[in-house]
C-alpha cells in the first residue's frame, strides 16, 4: 500500500462513532471499534489513498462483530475515483465473506448481505482487488444499527472491531491428497487452496 494513506469518517448518523480503542484487538493493543447501540445509527470508517499492485492483490482485515443477528451489521465498499462513488463488495470476498442478509431498515438497502451476529473471536477476511490493480482506492467500512441490542451477545463490547488492515499480494498453494492401493486403485480429494501469508500484520495505529 501507499505510505500516504489516511483514515477518515463519512455520512455519520448517530453518536456511536468509530474510534481507535484498546478494548479488544487482534494484534498489539488497539483496533478500530464502533459500538452497537439501541437506536438507529449508520457509521462509516474510510481508508484513503491505498495503492493496489501485485500479481494477485487482495485486501485483508481481521475483525470481530458482535451484533443482533440479521439486524445490526456491517459491510465494505470500495471507490477508485477519490471517494465520489463507492461500490459495495460482495462476491469479491474470497475468504470469510458476509454472514448473510441484513434487515432492510438498517441501511434501507434491499437484499443487503453483511457481517452480523454473535462472535467472540477475530477472523480474517479477504477481498479480491484484481479489478483495481494499478489504481488508488478508498475502502469504507459501514456499520449500522436498527434500534435493537441483544443482551445475550457474547463478550463485553457489542459492535464491530476491525484490526490489521492491509493490502497483500496473495500467495496460494493448490493441491489435492491422493492414495493408491496395491491393486492399482487411486482416489483423490477435491483440490483445496491454502492461503500463505508472506508478511506479519501491521498495527492499525502504524
Amino acid at each position: 500500500g501507499s505510505a500516504n494513506w489516511s483514515v477518515g469518517f463519512q455520512e455519520a448518523e448517530g453518536f456511536n462513532l468509530w474510534n481507535n480503542v484498546q478494548l479488544e484487538s487482534n494484534s498489539d493493543f488497539t483496533a478500530w471499534y464502533v459500538e452497537a447501540v439501541a437506536e438507529t445509527s449508520r457509521q462509516s470508517l474510510v481508508f484513503n489513498n491505498l495503492e493496489v499492485s501485485g500479481a494477485d492483490p487482495v485486501l485483508r482485515f481481521w475483525h470481530m462483530i458482535n451484533s443482533a443477528p440479521g439486524i445490526d451489521g456491517g459491510y465494505v465498499e470500495i471507490s477508485n475515483d477519490g471517494g465520489n462513488i463507492f461500490v459495495r463488495m460482495d462476491d469479491e470476498f474470497i475468504k470469510n465473506g458476509y454472514d448473510g442478509g441484513l434487515a432492510y431498515g438498517t441501511f434501507v438497502i434491499p437484499n443487503l448481505n453483511a457481517f452480523s451476529g454473535a462472535n467472540d473471536e477475530f477472523i480474517d477476511s479477504y477481498i479480491d482487488l484484481s479489478a483495481y490493480n494499478g489504481q488508488t482506492i478508498s475502502v469504507k467500512f459501514w456499520f449500522g444499527t436498527d434500534g435493537e441490542v441483544d443482551s445475550e451477545l457474547p463478550g463485553t463490547f457489542p459492535g464491530w472491531f476491525v484490526d490489521d488492515f492491509e493490502l497483500l499480494d496473495l500467495l496460494t498453494h493448490r493441491a489435492a491428497a491422493c492414495i493408491s492401493s496395491a491393486e492399482g486403485d487411486d482416489a483423490c480429494t477435491d483440490p483445496s487452496e491454502t492461503v500463505v501469508n508472506a508478511l506479519p500484520p501491521s498495527s492499525t495505529s502504524e
